[in-house]
């Protein structure tokens, strides 16, 4: 997993000794770190370099940039993420997880796994919408001396290639998933004052960075 990882708005790559203080920086707020099972806080730059060092070397983790690094993405044992708390509520991290998830299937790799704390709803819908399915195991996690239910998610190749296929077909309509390639008719159709003047989550003028954006957090696959 060494190769970089580029969207739209975002590059993924393997993170270099130079990022360990800007990683610990946005780890270490509270919010965040509290919802990190491998995490420990407080979080120093000390502990970002170990770990900086370990998975430069593996390949299983990636630095998440946009202007800067907002956050990291690994796929290792399973799927796992996290942003800066800046940065939440733009639709990153789902689109960190797709491309990754992407990536792996693409490479031949196999079934995935991740999971989520019982209080991360944000985390829980990120995977929903990669097209992750609970598979019936919950675990106890103790972080930082508090107990929480870990639900564990899997998301299969055959699961994963149907979800990114699928059409509705009517005499008159076709509905499919929405993709980069819809952006700019998108920015077109809900772009004028008369449409998103009726729609809450549209705003005006409606760009097509504003729908690519707004697509990203609405998105399956």
């Amino acid at each position: 997993m060494t190769a970089a990882i580029r969207t739209r708005r975002l590059t993924l790559r393997v993170p270099v000794a130079d990022d360990a203080a800007r990683l610990a920086d946005l780890a270490n707020a509270p919010d965040v770190v509290r919802l990190l099972t491998s995490v420990p806080h407080p979080y120093t730059a000390a502990d970002a370099a170990q770990f900086v060092a370990k998975v430069a070397d593996s390949g299983a983790a990636r630095v998440i940039v946009a202007d800067e690094i907002i956050g990291m993405v690994g796929l290792d044992s399973m799927l796992g993420y996290w942003l800066g708390k800046a940065h939440w509520g733009r639709g990153y991290a789902g689109e960190a997880a797709r491309a990754t998830v992407a990536w792996h299937f693409a490479q031949g790799g196999g079934d995935l796994r991740s999971g989520y704390l019982d209080d991360n709803r944000a985390s829980r819908i990120v995977l929903i919408r990669c097209g992750f399915v609970a598979d019936g195991d919950t675990r106890v996690e103790t972080v930082r001396g508090t107990h929480h239910d870990h639900h564990l998610m899997r998301l299969t190749r055959a699961r994963y290639e149907a979800i990114r296929d699928y059409r509705i077909e009517t005499a008159r309509l076709v509905l499919s998933p929405l993709t980069e390639d819809d952006v700019p008719a998108l920015a077109v159709l809900a772009g004028p004052h008369k449409v998103s003047r009726m729609l809450a989550s549209i705003p005006h003028p409606f760009t097509e960075d504003d729908a690519f954006e707004w697509m990203q957090r609405r998105i399956y696959c």
